[in-house]
Order: C-alpha cells, then sequence, then structure tokens
C-alpha cells in the first residue's frame, strides 16, 4: 500500500467516524426533545398556551367545558408527576412551581398575541390545539 493510498483510507476513516458521531448526536437530540414533548409538565405548558390564546382571541366556547376538563386531568397528573420526582418539596410548594408556570406561558403566549395579534400563525396553531385538547377524554 502506498502512502497516498494510506493518507485516503485515513481520511475516509475519519470523515466515517464524523458521520458516525454526528448521526449518534443527532438521534440523541431527536430523543430528548420527544421526550419533552410528552413530560407531563410539557403537556400543561401546551393546554395553559391553548387557553389563553382562545381566552385572548376567541374560539369554540361550546368546548370550554371539554376542554377544562381535560385540563384538570393534565394539571393532575404534572403535579402528581413533579410529587414523585421532587417528594422533599411537598404538594404545596410543587402545586405553586406549576402556577408560576401557568404564569409564565401565560405571558409567553401574550407577548406573541401583541406581537403577532390573532391572525398569526402560533395563533391559530394555539386555537387549533385547543380544539384537539378539547375533544380528548381524560380522566385524572
Amino acid at each position: 500500500m502506498s502512502e497516498t493510498q494510506a493518507r485516503r483510507m485515513g481520511a475516509a476513516g475519519y470523515l466515517t467516524i464524523a458521520v458516525a458521531v454526528g448521526y449518534v448526536g443527532l438521534e440523541l437530540y431527536a430523543l430528548q426533545h420527544s421526550r419533552e414533548r410528552v413530560e407531563p409538565e410539557a403537556i400543561y405548558a401546551q393546554f395553559i398556551g391553548a387557553r389563553r390564546a382562545v381566552e385572548r382571541c376567541g374560539g369554540n366556547e361550546a368546548r370550554r367545558e371539554d376542554f377544562e376538563r381535560n385540563l384538570r386531568a393534565v394539571s393532575a397528573r404534572a403535579l402528581r408527576e413533579l410529587v414523585e420526582e421532587r417528594p422533599a418539596a411537598g404538594a404545596e410548594a410543587l402545586a405553586a412551581t406549576l402556577a408560576e408556570q401557568r404564569a409564565e406561558r401565560e405571558a409567553e403566549v401574550d407577548a406573541l398575541l401583541d406581537t403577532q395579534g390573532c391572525a398569526g400563525a402560533d395563533a391559530r396553531r394555539l386555537i387549533k390545539l385547543y380544539e384537539v385538547r378539547s375533544r380528548l377524554s381524560l380522566r385524572s
């Protein structure tokens, strides 16, 4: 094997390793974000954002009762998960944490609506999410 062939094989080896490491990194990144989307706190934040958008922009009022029932179920589950993760913190403190998260999410949606208005793509997506989440049959 000549020195040129050895260099080519070395470069190809490095490239193969770089591609493999990059692929594994992307898979780990995707796995982490997919977990975040199904975490009870993330789902709770989605519900809060959707409700805030409908409160500000209007939506299907006939679905309000269904949505609120599902929100109560999601809230209860998020609190249970938090208590399981951090039992030393206490349920009252963790309920206060959820209340803070609710206020932060509502402020985010308010800022979004102040910037884009109710006709913006993000507002429409939140209102559609409200409709979808109101059709669920969740139990706490």
